[in-house]
């Protein structure tokens, strides 16, 4: 029997004592063994403990306890742990066989708990120690149908030994992993093991399944196989170390490299052995969360392509790589359940923060040196040696001060690797002999300066970079064997009149560029605006309340290292560079070798904090007022700044005075900073060049592909303030697809230019602020509303469990007759966030996820990446996240726990309703067209609501009388001047003429579309001046209601302030409302008859904000607003607390949101009724029984108290949304009102 141990190191044969040795010997093939217990002290007084002895024909047991046992000197025996040094030397575990006994316990403790999940027994013991489980085995025991007998003998005295003999097949015990479905299953099972032992690790679990399911999506499936051994590698060196987590997905880049990259070594021995011997075809079952679908769904995946190298992919059923997965895409530097889209600035409590830039410096594989086969390359070779003093290897850098400074640096081998570099020069990461052929010297010396400044620039550059020594000086006009000729110009620097040199490496069929692949250069890592306000809000937490000032340190940068001249051999006029210059391929890479170093050195050898390194821009932040004198630009600079400059002279690191800048705020990667706001804004300037430039490109019938990827990265540095805007330019980066030409032409089509019109006015019309003070939200715990989705062939549904309400809609016909799952999943969670935008109050709505069963869905929403037939979908609901400011996460479930959803999509409501008893079914509607019939049926509606129901019936009742009179009269109903004006005195004689006046407008109103010069009539001189003598032989006194005080409000809070009556704070909250927001009686309100009810005019509760001057919503319609725009009220706050209108508001708003949750009206009543006019005028006769107190007492007491405080007459007018004229009609017929602005000696009128 072959015995094998899991120990993270490798396999090896154990070592038994006598004793179990012996019994183990006997044991039959098939059967496995577990040893449990603790062993007694041998004669030298070293205790021995058998925590578990496993043997199996098929696969490794678990391993030590190191994740819980310090290191010693010790030797491992099979589950044996038998320390090799001295006493003092024992671990502590060993030592306290109390701790042993627990560790022990556990495992039963565990798996008798009724919370206990499925697991294998043989792998709980790895599981508490903090070793890399065989997840082949927790796979295999899921999908186990054997039954094992178990039989435990004690062998001797504290040890026994338990049987078990398997009576599953050969095939089911060989049973492994077989692709990313099976894997996700199988995390999920071991997730759910963890986190019965150790409910913390819920965040790192989550963290590296998302990280894990990024692999998956972005390898080809065939190498698939060689993403489950990087997670066997990963699990087994987090197994090993103490100090790093499954989360800190940083420190496996190098086996990422080594099992993934082409380049990697692993990787190598993985190609020789497939060419050795090619692999079975993988076959693995793709099974998907089905559940009770009919039929199997074949699709095309609507995840855009990412690359230009990336097939498309066919995916079956719901989803190849269906997972139950809580994230969606993995963004590295991404905290919690972080979209990808938000590229990683939200932040987190646990945030460990610091340097990724230095960071990743401690895993950086080696830097490359010259391959073999270049020193075959005799020209080159010969022309080299022949030619020294072309070939100079300069450096400012003191490499002797550099690699002491680095002799703590955990990674030795990298640092030499750099060090040997800056001695002998980099080598570009070149093949210089692809399989196409490439011609021994190519001369490509064809640009020309544009100008004269230009050509004056690079005269003058040159003479300075050979009076530096950078550039050799010129050997002639021919170019020698073996060298690349590349174009050169120079590039206007940005707010600058100066120019930059580039080499366009890149240009002509055989570039030096080409030589280069990407990912053999791929990885830099840069630290961004995230790794600033990261250290910005672990200062804040750490000592909060002091002020902040921005310190950016800028390098001269791009000169300090060299490249190999064999490598890479440029020419100015015929002199040689040999120096890493803008336009390589490899440039950024060498950079980035250095800097990371130098980065490194300033934070852990220098105890420079918080500092942070984008190309060759340093940043970080400082107390305001801590600065130092740095001598050489005799100038203070904030302390950070000073001791970082001062170590970049020891290295050598040039630097001018002119890019030292700190402040308040300041300009960083081309964002305005601010530490104290937490804000980052796209400067005012930069955001108009940008909706400028994308308006001009999209004016073009016709751009080339440079055009095309100017504008996509113009766009894409702009979503780091615009990170929803990332649809913009899907059909954008379609067009590109596939292109390499970069001056090749390219058509733009009516898709391209919608996208970029789209983004460019959201650009335009957004502030162009980012705030980053928000923090990491978990999706379950926190979110405000959770919404489950799910669509079929034949429909679509979702419901919110919080109110146990579903919607059902059939799936509408795509335009191209397809019916693809897929657009139907993504369409459904569209209507989800459409409904909770304005179906919830901001509140509800400010977190709001959504779970889907559909992976791809998952993607799309959480990268904002889609192929253009799902682009629509994301743009509409990037559209409402937007308007409503909601913060949106859309998760998967597994389809076996999305039942419900399930059922309603596919009509089955009698099930949705057996899985959740008393479900509200509603049904919604997609977008259809519409017949003629319809069309005119809603034109008719509409025109019939041009007037307010309420004002409707006096209308109809004028029109009534004037028919009767003509009737009565025999008078045609045709309207003349006669006629009209016998109306007026007829009618006056009856009624008050400032009424008949009132009539003629409603009957002008509804004899317009009939007699269209009706109007004409009613302004004659003869209709009009009737009505004049009428009002003065028989006009009246008019009787005005008073308005409230400020005194009659605080009488009202005393006396219903206390009480708990719903109806009473209800009254009272409409009260100071009315009074502070000038609102009319019928704005708040509904009329009596049901009849003349307007639900258009109700104020809906999730128009609701809180504002910092006090609260605010949006009133739909009133008098003054002809163009049904309606309006945003604002209540303010008041000083004085017997008056403040802020208390009682939120004191009804929590007792209305108890009691009507989903109430769609602001103001309801106890019984769940829409507030009338009679109810609220029994309420207010009850508080204020003199009649002369009314609805509009409100209003009027409101602009009172704001003339008597000296509020200027046009203030008021706007703020109680008066037309003009009917305001000063107002204060005319108001005398209280027009007395209280004399008395403050307001401006005339």
């Amino acid at each position: 029997m072959k015995c094998q141990c899991e120990t993270g190191g490798g396999v090896h044969r154990p070592s038994f004592t006598r004793d179990v040795d012996s019994v183990l010997s006997g044991l039959k093939k098939g059967v496995y063994t577990s040893l449990i217990g603790i062993g007694r002290s041998n004669a030298r007084n070293h205790p021995y403990s058998v925590y578990a002895v496993s043997a199996s024909p098929r696969e490794p047991p678990p391993g030590s306890l190191s994740r819980l046992i310090p290191s010693s000197p010790c030797l491992s025996l099979f589950g044996l742990y038998v320390p090799g040094g001295s006493q003092h030397e024992r671990s502590p575990l060993s030592l306290n066989p109390q701790v042993c006994s627990y560790y022990l316990i556990a495992p039963i403790s565990l798996t008798n708990s009724p919370e206990c999940p499925e697991f294998p027994e043989e792998q709980w013991l790895a599981l508490l120690a903090g070793k890399a489980v065989n997840l082949d085995s927790v796979y295999a025991s899921d999908h186990s149908t054997s039954i094992n007998e178990v039989q435990t003998h004690e062998i001797s005295e504290g040890i026994s030994i338990r049987l078990s003999e398997n009576m599953s097949t050969p095939s089911e015990s060989k049973r492994v992993i077989g692709n990313a479905d099976e894997w996700t299953t199988t995390w999920h099972t071991y997730t759910q093991a963890v986190l019965i032992a150790f409910p913390h690790r819920y965040r790192e679990l989550a963290l590296y399944q998302q990280y894990m399911s990024s692999l998956f999506r972005t390898t080809a499936l065939p190498l698939h196989c060689r993403v489950f051994i990087l997670d066997r590698a990963i699990r087994n060196r987090v197994g090993r170390c103490r100090n790093i987590l499954l989360s800190d997905t940083d420190k496996f880049r190098d086996l990422e490299r080594s099992h993934i990259s082409p380049a990697g070594m692993a990787y190598q021995e993985f190609e020789e052995e497939r060419a050795e011997s090619k692999p079975k075809k993988r076959t693995g079952n793709v099974a998907t969360s089905m559940c009770a679908r009919v039929a199997r769904e074949d699709t095309e995946s609507p995840l855009a392509l990412e690359g230009f190298e990336r097939k498309e992919e066919v995916l079956e059923g719901r989803g190849r790589f269906e997972r139950e997965d809580k994230g969606g895409d993995w963004e590295e530097g991404d905290v919690g359940f972080t979209p990808k889209y938000k590229r990683g600035f939200v932040f987190s409590v646990t945030d460990p923060g610091g340097s990724r830039a230095a960071g990743c410096m401690e895993f950086e594989l080696l830097v490359p040196r010259p391959p073999a086969k270049e020193f075959e390359n005799s020209e080159a070779v010969r022309t080299i040696e022949g030619h020294p003093r072309l070939f100079k290897i300069t450096t400012p850098i003191k490499i002797d001060v550099f690699e002491e400074c680095l002799a703590s640096h955990p990674n030795q081998e990298f640092v030499a690797s750099v060090v040997t570099a800056l001695k002998e020069g980099f080598w570009p990461w070149a093949d210089t002999q692809p399989e196409e052929e490439f011609p021994g010297t190519w001369d490509n010396a064809r640009m020309s300066p544009r100008s004269v400044m230009e050509q004056q620039f690079i005269s003058r550059y040159w003479d300075e970079e050979i009076v530096a020594g950078r550039f050799s000086e010129p050997f002639g006009p021919d170019l020698l064997p073996g060298m690349y000729s590349t174009p050169v110009h120079a590039v206007p620097k940005p707010h600058s009149e100066d120019f930059r040199m580039v080499s366009n490496m890149s240009a002509g069929p055989y570039a030096p560029n080409r030589m280069i692949r990407h990912s053999d250069i791929a990885g830099s890592r840069l630290d961004s605006l995230h790794t600033l306000f990261s250290a910005i809000l672990r200062y804040r937490r750490r000592s909060p309340g002091n002020e902040r000032k921005i310190l950016q340190v800028v390098t001269t940068g791009y000169l300090t290292s060299e490249q190999k001249a064999a490598g890479e051999v440029e020419v100015l006029v015929r002199t040689v560079d040999c120096n890493n210059n803008f336009g390589g391929r490899g440039s950024g890479q060498v950079w980035y070798s250095v800097n990371g170093l130098i980065t490194w050195v300033a934070i852990n050898v220098e105890s420079i904090e918080d500092l942070g390194c984008y190309v060759d821009d340093d940043f970080s932040f400082d107390e305001w007022g801590d600065l130092e004198y740095y001598a050489p630009y005799d100038t203070h600079y904030p302390s950070k700044q000073t001791r970082l400059l001062k170590l970049w002279d020891r290295l050598g690191v040039p630097h001018s005075k002119s890019k030292q800048l700190f402040g308040l705020q300041l300009v960083i990667i081309g964002f305005e900073v601010d530490p104290n706001a937490m804000t980052a804004t796209m400067p005012e300037e930069s955001k108009a060049d940008l909706v400028c430039a994308i308006r001009h490109f999209a004016s073009s019938n016709r751009r080339n592909l440079q055009e095309y990827q100017q504008i996509a990265g113009w766009s894409n540095w702009s979503f780091n303030v615009f990170p929803l805007l990332k649809p913009g330019l899907c059909n954008l980066y379609a067009k590109m697809q596939g292109k390499t030409n970069p001056f090749a032409g390219i058509a733009l089509n009516n898709a391209v230019k919608e996208d970029l019109n789209w983004l460019a006015d959201h650009i335009e019309e957004s502030k162009g602020t980012c705030c980053f003070d928000s923090m990491d939200w978990d999706p379950i715990l926190d979110a405000t509303i959770t919404i489950l989705c799910d669509a079929c062939l034949d429909g679509m549904g979702f419901w919110i469990p919080r109110i146990a309400c579903g919607f059902v809609c059939p799936t509408p016909e795509l335009p191209d007759g397809e019916e693809v799952i897929f657009f139907f999943e993504a369409l459904c969670v569209c209507a989800a966030i459409h409904w909770a935008a304005n179906t919830l109050s901001p509140e509800l709505r400010r977190r709001v996820t959504i779970f889907t069963d559909n992976t791809n869905t998952v993607d799309i929403f959480s990268s904002l990446r889609a192929s253009p037939t799902y682009n629509p979908i994301l743009k509409s609901a990037v559209d409402i996240l937007i308007s409503h400011n909601m913060d949106l996460r859309v998760l998967h479930i597994p389809g076996s726990e999305n039942d419900v959803a399930d059922a309603l999509s596919r009509s089955q409501f009698s099930k949705a309703r057996e899985l959740v008893p008393h479900l509200l079914i509603l049904h919604f509607k997609a977008r259809e067209p519409w017949t003629l019939e319809k069309l005119y049926h809603e034109r008719c509606l509409a025109l019939g609501s041009a007037i307010d129901t309420a004002t409707l019936g006096p209308y109809n009742s004028a029109l009534n009388s004037y028919i009767t009179f003509c009737k009565i009269h025999k008078f045609p109903v045709q309207p003349t001047v006669d006629t009209m004006s016998y109306y007026v005195v007829f009618m006056s004689a009856h009624i008050k003429p400032e009424s008949v006046s009132t009539y003629l407008s409603g009957i002008c109103n509804r004899l317009e579309n009939f007699f269209p010069d009706i109007r004409e009539i009613r302004n004659s001189p003869i209709v009009s001046r009737t009505l004049k003598g009428c009002k003065r032989l028989k006009g009246s006194e008019v009787k005005r209601k008073s308005p409230l005080s400020r005194d009659d409000i605080r009488h009202a809070i005393k006396t219903l302030g206390n009480s708990s009556d719903y109806d009473d704070c209800l009254f009272l909250a409409l009260l100071v409302t009315g009074f502070n927001g000038l609102l009319r009686l019928a704005e708040l309100s509904m009329p009596d008859a049901k009849k003349s009810r307007n639900w258009r005019k109700i104020v809906r509760r999730t128009t609701v904000e809180w504002l910092p001057e006090g609260y605010a919503f949006f009133l739909p319609a009133h008098k003054a607003d002809t163009t049904f725009e309606g309006n945003k009220v604002i209540i303010p706050n008041d000083e004085d607390p017997t008056f403040n209108p802020l208390p009682v508001f939120r004191r009804y708003l929590a007792l209305r949101d108890r009691r009507h949750l989903v109430h769609p009206a602001l103001w309801i009543t106890s019984s769940g009724a829409v507030l009338t006019r009679t109810w609220f005028m029994k309420r207010l006769r009850q508080i204020f029984p003199d009649k002369k107190i009314a609805g509009q007492s409100m209003r009027a007491g409101g602009a009172t108290d704001l003339a008597e405080q000296g509020v200027l007459p046009y203030l008021i007018q706007a703020r109680g949304r008066w037309s003009s004229k009917a305001f000063k009609i107002y204060i005319c017929k108001n005398p209280v009102l027009l007395q209280a602005m004399i008395d403050m000696r307001a401006p005339s009128l």
